[in-house]
């Protein structure tokens, strides 16, 4: 394991929603809940273990990954992060990444299908949308002046937020994905389980009990085949989990998986929940926390007070619905992403060598993270 050290620091501002277990959404006899856009922390009841996995990514088995750690006010943190170690040099990690759209079929009869022409904005499809988006194009990415790679949105923040090597001993590091799609598969919701609701904005959405949607992906997982040195997908569209949770990350077995849906329902201001800002931000947050274990100082965001105070490096969830917009080079549609935390915000440095001296990819953080109140 590598060592980063960084020192004790001055301290901004963060969010987390941490799920160890998701409560159940009305029943359709039952009135609505409200609706509140947040992003899930879905903990496995059995976690990895690194020193297995690390055996198994060896051989190929699972993904590459590398730890290192961090020290404020005495104390020492681990984490783990997808990829290579940045500070052993220029490496390209390409990670299976499996897309995997998910339609759901309520038991009202609508049924809600990713590889569909959208409800709202568009003849096109959620899918169709996605394959094209910056999460799997490459974009020049051009933050505050400094050019970080014509590359994907993960690896560009990757890269930016381990400049101090991209930019010097590694110029060639890269985490990079390698997507393919499975047929879509749909889920029969029954009315017990979720419902759907009037949209916001146009038509409608779902909305589906956590506990159950999390056991039809991992039954997904068997069913399909998908292996550990694999990453899926689930790839839903217009369906939210317990009133209102966009995406999450979680573990089963050895297998790493993540899900998220394509929103173009208006849940925010400035496209705050839209386009590929739950894909960004559920990533990137596997990415930078693949194991669920990646503990950090106290922390807590003026961007989402009402998360409180967290402890959890998820790179997504100090900014969420902070949207920005991304052009695909020969692509007419709009795309967005979100601005995410560095590893130095989590870590309280007293100065940061991402880019720009930044703490977070698009410059919202300019100083580390505060502690709670």
């Amino acid at each position: 394991m590598s060592c980063l050290f960084h020192g004790k620091g001055r301290a901004l501002s963060a969010f987390v929603l941490l799920l160890t277990c998701l409560a159940g959404v009305a029943s359709a006899q039952g009135q609505p809940a409200k609706l509140i856009p947040r992003y899930g922390f879905f903990k496995p009841s059995r976690p990895i273990d690194p020193a297995a996995y690390r055996r198994l990514a060896e051989d190929g088995k699972a993904l590459p990954f590398w730890g290192a750690f961090f020290q404020y006010q005495g104390r020492f943190y681990g984490f783990y992060m997808i990829g290579t170690d940045p500070s052993l040099g220029s490496a390209t990690s390409v990670i299976d990444t499996v897309v995997v759209p998910v339609a759901l079929r309520f038991a009202d009869g609508h049924v809600l299908d990713p590889t569909q022409p959208l409800q709202c904005h568009g003849s096109a499809s959620a899918a169709t949308i996605t394959r094209h988006s910056p999460i799997f194009q490459n974009v020049d990415w051009v933050q505050g002046g400094t050019d970080v790679g014509t590359t994907q949105y993960i690896d560009a923040f990757q890269r930016a937020e381990w400049w101090n090597f991209a930019n010097g001993s590694a110029p060639d590091y890269h985490v990079l994905l390698k997507p393919s799609t499975t047929a879509a598969v749909t889920i029969d919701v029954p009315a017990k389980q979720g419902r759907t609701h009037s949209g916001h904005g146009c038509e409608i959405y779902g909305d589906v009990e956590g506990l159950f949607f999390d056991k039809q992906l991992q039954n997904l997982i068997v069913k399909l085949g998908l292996q550990p040195n694999q990453f899926p997908y689930f790839l839903t569209y217009d369906v939210v989990e317990d009133h209102g949770i966009l995406g999450y990350h979680s573990t089963f077995g050895n297998t790493i998986y993540a899900t998220g849906t394509y929103v173009d329902q208006n849940l925010g201001p400035n496209h705050a929940y839209q386009d590929m800002v739950p894909m960004s931000h559920v990533i990137g947050s596997a990415f930078n926390d693949p194991f669920n274990t990646n503990l950090t100082p106290d922390w807590q965001s003026s961007f989402a007070p009402q998360a409180g105070c967290n402890s959890f490096l998820e790179v997504g969830d100090p900014l969420p619905g902070l949207a920005e917009p991304v052009r695909v080079p020969g692509v007419r549609h709009q795309y967005y992403v979100q601005d995410m935390a560095f590893e130095l915000w989590f870590a309280k440095a007293p100065a940061s060598t991402s880019v720009n001296g930044w703490f977070s990819m698009f410059g919202t953080f300019t100083n580390s993270s505060d502690g709670c109140q």
